[in-house]
């Protein structure tokens, strides 16, 4: 078995957290108002005693964001493991199958399927329908052949990360700027925010005689 070199890993992790920054400032590029809006219900919001119309636009648009980074941040995982299975010499990843991989390890044939949000925290490994669902430290051990594999790749996620995201705070600040003077116009009036109007967007669906037709 050949170890997975870690200069390799590191070259690897470093474009990625690129791509994952440049996929995260397209994501903003292409954020409209309405789908701000529309994202979460806004009575929470509105028990927050939110009248400031760029504190609501800041506050809804980064519920966006996160949801939006955690997504880009898993594709991101996902191929990070596959590099790994690849570059260590156990198995190469299947075109054919999204992000399943196969190797040999111990004259036995392996198919691992690379989950979101499974294989990366700290769970404890467990057996599942048949398969053997491998998580955190063991993961990474089990594709790579590098106990510390789980910590050595956390240095080299923040090489870039600083400088890169100083860029992305920038733009997300304009983005506020414009979806906050876009909702001042469609949602304000009088200079306060009109709640009844935004909540009436959010969540209007009413169906006049819809529910006394269902409960006939």
């Amino acid at each position: 078995m050949k170890y997975v070199n870690a200069k390799a890993v590191e070259v690897q992790v470093n474009e990625g957290v690129v791509t994952f920054h440049h996929m995260r400032c397209k994501s903003l590029e292409e954020i409209r108002l309405k789908q701000v809006l529309k994202k979460k219900g806004l009575y929470l919001y509105r028990a927050r005693n939110i009248w400031v119309a760029s504190d609501l636009v800041k506050s809804l648009l980064e519920d966006l964001v996160s949801s939006f980074d955690e997504t880009i941040f898993r594709q991101f995982l996902d191929d990070i493991a596959l590099f790994i299975v690849s570059k260590a010499e156990r198995g190469t990843k299947s075109v054919s199958r999204g992000h399943e991989a196969e190797f040999t390890y111990r004259d036995t044939r392996h198919v691992i399927f690379v989950k979101a949000r499974l294989s990366y925290g700290k769970a404890r490994t467990s057996h599942m329908r048949g398969y053997r669902k491998i998580v955190g430290p063991n993961f990474w051990y089990f594709i790579s052949g590098k106990e510390n594999l789980y910590t050595d790749i956390i240095e080299p996620l923040g090489h870039k990360a600083k400088e890169l995201d100083d860029e992305f705070a920038k733009q997300k600040d304009r983005v506020i700027n414009l979806l906050t003077q876009e909702f001042i116009a469609d949602y304000c009036r009088d200079g306060a925010i009109d709640w009844k109007k935004l909540v009436e967007f959010n969540s209007g669906n009413y169906e006049k005689g819809l529910i006394a037709k269902k409960l006939c």
